[in-house]
């Protein structure tokens, strides 16, 4: 991806061409990751000249028509589940995604990984992305110097400053503002935990 502080995830699905129902992928990444929902992009693929599989780009698919994608976020640990569903497959397809890395500190090398599995009805699962680490060296001009890991606590409170505040929605930015890490709303007790963060400073938002 043009953005250093990125990592671009690529995905062959159903490479045997099988035909396959009701199918779901989930993807879990590490938790020093945030998966960017808008990047999530399928494709038709197409047999090249030397026989291989590849992505036909000039024929993408279309979202909550052909398929759907789903991000699930425990704010309290940081990690997130990609659902991917649909309805069947004929043929294979290539998925790509991009996430955004947690860095540990500016011009570090970060090890990040991933783990897929496929099921659809009538099949057994099929796991890909085998959860292998990948060292990636992040640019992050923003980054953090420490590798420890804290979490944030939110007390939303009413005007007297200790009746707890139900209903409020907050985002967690980095520090430059450029990518929201965490969103939430506070519960009934007026509060929301963000989790699994590298030390560093942070933008909180209300919205």
């Amino acid at each position: 991806p043009d953005d250093p502080n990125y990592v671009l995830w690529h995905l062959m699905i159903n490479g045997a061409q099988s035909t396959l129902d009701d199918v779901t992928i989930t993807d879990e990444p590490s938790i020093n990751q945030v998966l960017d929902e808008d990047s999530v992009a399928v494709y038709q693929t197409k047999v090249a000249a030397d026989g291989t599989i590849v992505p036909d780009k000039s024929q993408p698919l279309t979202v909550d028509k052909d398929y759907t994608v789903t991000i699930t976020t425990d704010n309290e640990t940081g990690l997130q589940k990609l659902f991917f569903q649909m309805k069947n497959f004929e043929t294979a397809y290539y998925m790509e995604c991009r996430s955004l890395i947690l860095s540990r500190s500016t011009g570090n090398e970060n090890k990040v990984s991933n783990h897929v599995a496929i099921k659809g009805t009538g099949s057994k699962v099929v796991d890909g992305g085998d959860g292998a680490d990948v060292t990636v060296k992040v640019d992050n001009s923003g980054g953090n110097a420490s590798g420890k890991r804290g979490r944030i606590v939110i007390q939303k409170t009413k005007a007297d400053g200790s009746t707890p505040l139900a209903g409020a929605h907050f985002q967690l930015w980095d520090v430059k503002k450029e990518h929201v890490l965490r969103e939430g709303t506070v519960d009934e007790h007026g509060q929301i935990i963000f989790g699994g963060l590298p030390y560093g400073d942070y933008k909180l938002v209300e919205t």
